[in-house]
């Protein structure tokens, strides 16, 4: 039983990155003799079968997502289906064993044995459907060599258990992947915005709003509420967060009235207004507490200097590669960033060659990285 609890952690751990996601997915496949796992999505519609996997080679994957789609072809997709036409509720999490359902010799007659399973080195299979809904469902494969041994009753109880445990895993990695791509795209804005909860407290903050917090010039976060640099603006503050979270509750975008908040600094007060946050956004960013709120704050002392010019100074780029990465930057390709600026695509990517290289990369996405964190350190955007 301690070996379940800390396969069930493993998989919890797993939430927070692909390593340790990869890890956990490790320590089932060893519990299972070495199995291969794949984690397929069986189209209700007939329209086919997708499959991710692990210890799996790629080309595998693509043939079982290509040509060995079919019923025809695979007769685990054929079983998931048929469980799932007979009595949905009473499949998901009932492991079965394909030697139970199905004749070894047919088995072996099928194409994906021949052309997949077989050439891998794997003879038993087992699957389990992990959810469903009216239009699809999720389901575990997994294989094993012929050594191991067709799946024993006590590991197919070891998938039961874990099988709940591995749904809201993915369930977890998904809404994070979401949440950081979100993210991204709200640190590219030119103003600080900040994602409140109903009770004011701060559930996210963009890239320049964080640099506004940290500076402590005229806002900052007091045990996880916003408070002004005087009394008076924090009255102030607080009455509009509180205005802005009765219209979330009536389903209202009416803007709400600008608030300015002083700077004990003396530089030009920083501009807020409140809005109800759209639906996506709070379901995309919060677990304990959901973002009903965003507050937008504009900075009047913000640099004016160019993108362009940030980048060429920060990484020693000459003007056209500046011009260049911050195209990338701004999430255009190749192509369009060539169209953009009026060069050829073979042109481009010589600029983001050097790019790459006086900023030390091997890759656009970190470049985009690169380009993130130094606008931020400059207090750009």
């Amino acid at each position: 039983m301690g070996d379940l609890f800390d396969l069930i952690a493993a998989l919890h751990e797993g939430i927070d990155t692909d390593e340790h996601w990869l890890a956990a997915l490790d320590r089932l496949s060893d519990e299972l003799g070495g199995a291969a796992l794949f984690l397929g999505t069986t189209h209700r519609n007939g329209s086919g079968f997708e499959l991710s996997g692990h210890r799996v080679e790629p080309q595998w994957i693509e043939l079982v997502n290509g040509e060995l789609a079919g019923h025809e072809s695979n007769p685990i997709y054929a079983m998931i289906s048929s469980q799932l036409r007979t009595d949905p509720a009473a499949t998901i999490m009932k492991p079965i064993r394909l030697s139970d359902v199905l004749e070894p010799a047919a088995f072996r007659a099928s194409p994906i044995y021949k052309r997949a399973i077989q050439p891998a080195g794997h003879e038993h299979a087992m699957a389990m459907v992990l959810s469903a809904d009216a239009a699809s469902a999720l389901s575990l494969t997994l294989v094993r060599p012929d050594r191991a041994g067709d799946f024993r009753d006590d590991e197919m109880q070891l998938v039961r258990a874990v099988g709940p445990h591995i749904v809201a895993a993915l369930k977890m990695r998904h809404q994070m992947s979401v949440a950081q791509s979100a993210a991204m795209m709200l640190d590219r804005y030119d103003h600080g915005i900040l994602l409140l909860a109903s009770s004011g407290n701060v559930v996210h903050a963009n890239a320049d709003a964080e640099r506004l917090l940290a500076e402590r010039d005229g806002l900052q976060v007091d045990r996880g509420h916003l408070r002004a640099a005087y009394p008076a603006d924090t009255d102030a503050l607080r009455q509009m967060i509180s205005e802005a979270d009765r219209a979330a509750r009536a389903a209202s975008l009416q803007p709400r009235a600008a608030l300015r908040l002083r700077r004990p600094s003396g530089q030009d007060d920083l501009v807020l207004r409140a809005l109800p946050a759209p639906p996506i956004v709070a379901s995309t960013f919060g677990v304990g507490e959901l973002a009903t709120i965003a507050l937008f704050i504009h900075d009047p002392k913000k640099a004016s200097q160019s993108v362009d010019q940030v980048i060429a100074d920060g990484f020693g780029l000459t003007a056209a590669e500046a011009a260049t990465a911050a195209r990338i930057w701004e999430g255009d390709s190749v192509s369009e960033a060539a169209a953009t600026l009026g060069i050829s695509a073979n042109t481009v990517k010589t600029h983001l060659k050097a790019a790459f290289e006086k900023a030390g990369v091997d890759r656009q996405s970190a470049l985009v990285r690169k380009i993130a964190d130094l606008l931020r350190a400059v207090g750009h955007r």
